[in-house]
Protein backbone atom coordinates (compact mmCIF):
# COMPACT_ATOMS: atom_id res chain seq x y z
CA UNK A 1 0.00 0.00 0.00
CA UNK A 2 2.86 2.17 0.78
CA UNK A 3 4.31 2.04 -2.85
CA UNK A 4 1.27 2.63 -4.35
CA UNK A 5 0.80 6.00 -2.29
CA UNK A 6 4.64 6.97 -3.73
CA UNK A 7 3.77 5.85 -7.10
CA UNK A 8 0.66 8.14 -6.79
CA UNK A 9 2.54 11.33 -5.38
CA UNK A 10 5.29 11.10 -8.16
CA UNK A 11 2.62 10.76 -11.00
CA UNK A 12 0.86 13.82 -9.84
CA UNK A 13 3.84 15.86 -8.89
CA UNK A 14 5.17 15.01 -12.30
CA UNK A 15 1.80 15.93 -14.30
CA UNK A 16 1.65 19.54 -12.13
CA UNK A 17 5.21 20.22 -13.52
CA UNK A 18 4.84 19.75 -16.94
CA UNK A 19 1.19 21.43 -16.50
CA UNK A 20 3.07 24.15 -14.98
CA UNK A 21 5.80 23.92 -18.10
CA UNK A 22 2.88 23.75 -20.67
CA UNK A 23 1.08 26.94 -19.22
CA UNK A 24 4.45 29.10 -19.17
CA UNK A 25 5.19 28.05 -22.79
CA UNK A 26 1.97 29.11 -24.12
CA UNK A 27 1.66 31.71 -21.85
CA UNK A 28 4.45 33.86 -24.06
CA UNK A 29 2.65 35.00 -27.51
CA UNK A 30 4.29 38.43 -27.44
CA UNK A 31 7.51 37.62 -26.38
CA UNK A 32 7.90 35.38 -29.55
CA UNK A 33 6.32 38.22 -31.38
CA UNK A 34 7.98 40.80 -33.88
CA UNK A 35 7.32 44.30 -33.27
CA UNK A 36 7.97 47.11 -35.38
CA UNK A 37 7.22 50.81 -34.98
CA UNK A 38 6.32 52.24 -38.74
CA UNK A 39 5.41 55.91 -38.06
CA UNK A 40 3.91 58.23 -35.39
CA UNK A 41 2.21 61.27 -36.20
CA UNK A 42 1.29 64.36 -33.93
CA UNK A 43 -1.43 65.97 -33.40
CA UNK A 44 -1.40 69.85 -34.46
CA UNK A 45 -0.92 71.38 -31.07
CA UNK A 46 1.34 68.64 -30.61
CA UNK A 47 -0.64 67.04 -27.23
CA UNK A 48 -1.43 63.65 -28.77
CA UNK A 49 0.81 60.86 -30.89
CA UNK A 50 -0.73 58.64 -33.19
CA UNK A 51 1.66 54.93 -33.18
CA UNK A 52 1.45 53.02 -36.33
CA UNK A 53 3.48 49.66 -35.65
CA UNK A 54 3.15 46.03 -37.12
CA UNK A 55 2.83 42.70 -34.72
CA UNK A 56 3.71 39.33 -36.61
CA UNK A 57 4.54 35.99 -35.57
CA UNK A 58 3.58 32.59 -35.85
CA UNK A 59 6.33 31.12 -38.00
CA UNK A 60 5.35 29.26 -41.56
CA UNK A 61 1.72 29.27 -40.88
CA UNK A 62 2.80 33.06 -39.89
CA UNK A 63 0.33 36.04 -38.76
CA UNK A 64 0.70 39.51 -39.26
CA UNK A 65 -1.23 42.72 -38.09
CA UNK A 66 -1.18 46.55 -38.28
CA UNK A 67 -1.79 48.78 -35.14
CA UNK A 68 -2.44 52.35 -34.07
CA UNK A 69 -2.08 53.80 -30.47
CA UNK A 70 -2.85 57.11 -29.58
CA UNK A 71 -0.98 58.44 -26.01
CA UNK A 72 -1.06 62.03 -24.96
CA UNK A 73 2.47 63.71 -25.12
CA UNK A 74 2.82 63.27 -21.54
CA UNK A 75 2.23 59.23 -21.44
CA UNK A 76 4.37 58.43 -24.62
CA UNK A 77 4.26 55.01 -26.31
CA UNK A 78 6.20 52.14 -24.68
CA UNK A 79 6.48 49.00 -26.90
CA UNK A 80 8.12 47.19 -23.92
CA UNK A 81 5.65 48.66 -21.38
CA UNK A 82 2.47 47.86 -22.55
CA UNK A 83 3.22 45.42 -25.82
CA UNK A 84 0.21 46.89 -27.36
CA UNK A 85 -2.51 46.50 -24.96
CA UNK A 86 -4.12 49.84 -25.46
CA UNK A 87 -4.57 50.03 -29.16
CA UNK A 88 -7.34 51.70 -30.90
CA UNK A 89 -7.11 50.20 -34.44
CA UNK A 90 -5.52 47.24 -35.96
CA UNK A 91 -6.00 45.43 -39.39
CA UNK A 92 -3.89 42.87 -41.00
CA UNK A 93 -0.84 43.60 -43.00
CA UNK A 94 -3.02 43.40 -46.63
CA UNK A 95 -4.57 46.70 -45.65
CA UNK A 96 -3.24 49.59 -46.79
CA UNK A 97 -3.16 52.44 -44.37
CA UNK A 98 -3.14 56.19 -44.13
CA UNK A 99 -3.69 58.23 -41.21
CA UNK A 100 -3.94 62.04 -40.83
CA UNK A 101 -5.05 64.74 -37.62
CA UNK A 102 -8.14 66.49 -39.18
CA UNK A 103 -7.71 68.62 -36.02
CA UNK A 104 -6.14 68.68 -32.37
CA UNK A 105 -8.99 65.77 -31.07
CA UNK A 106 -9.58 64.50 -34.41
CA UNK A 107 -8.08 61.83 -36.65
CA UNK A 108 -8.95 59.95 -39.70
CA UNK A 109 -7.91 56.47 -40.40
CA UNK A 110 -8.58 55.53 -43.41
CA UNK A 111 -7.92 51.54 -44.62
CA UNK A 112 -8.35 49.33 -47.55
CA UNK A 113 -10.05 46.00 -47.93
CA UNK A 114 -8.40 44.00 -50.90
CA UNK A 115 -9.58 41.08 -53.00
CA UNK A 116 -8.81 38.77 -49.84
CA UNK A 117 -10.62 40.80 -47.59
CA UNK A 118 -9.47 42.21 -44.55
CA UNK A 119 -9.59 41.87 -40.54
CA UNK A 120 -10.26 45.01 -38.53
CA UNK A 121 -10.38 46.05 -34.85
CA UNK A 122 -11.48 49.66 -34.05
CA UNK A 123 -12.89 51.99 -30.90
CA UNK A 124 -14.58 54.56 -30.78
CA UNK A 125 -11.99 57.02 -28.81
CA UNK A 126 -8.75 55.94 -27.25
CA UNK A 127 -9.05 55.30 -23.88
CA UNK A 128 -9.39 57.92 -21.41
CA UNK A 129 -8.63 60.59 -24.25
CA UNK A 130 -10.93 62.98 -25.91
CA UNK A 131 -9.78 62.15 -29.23
CA UNK A 132 -12.90 61.24 -32.29
CA UNK A 133 -11.44 58.65 -34.30
CA UNK A 134 -13.12 58.55 -38.23
CA UNK A 135 -12.83 55.35 -39.81
CA UNK A 136 -13.01 55.38 -44.09
CA UNK A 137 -12.92 52.24 -46.47
CA UNK A 138 -11.19 52.74 -49.29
Amino acid sequence: MQKLHLKTRRAACTGMAFGCLLFLSCGVKDDSSDWKIVNTLHSPDDGYVATIYTISGGGAAGWCEQRIEINSKDQPFDMKKKKGADFCFSASCNSVLQVKWESTNSIQIQYSIGEAGVSIYQRRMPEGLPVRIDYVTQ
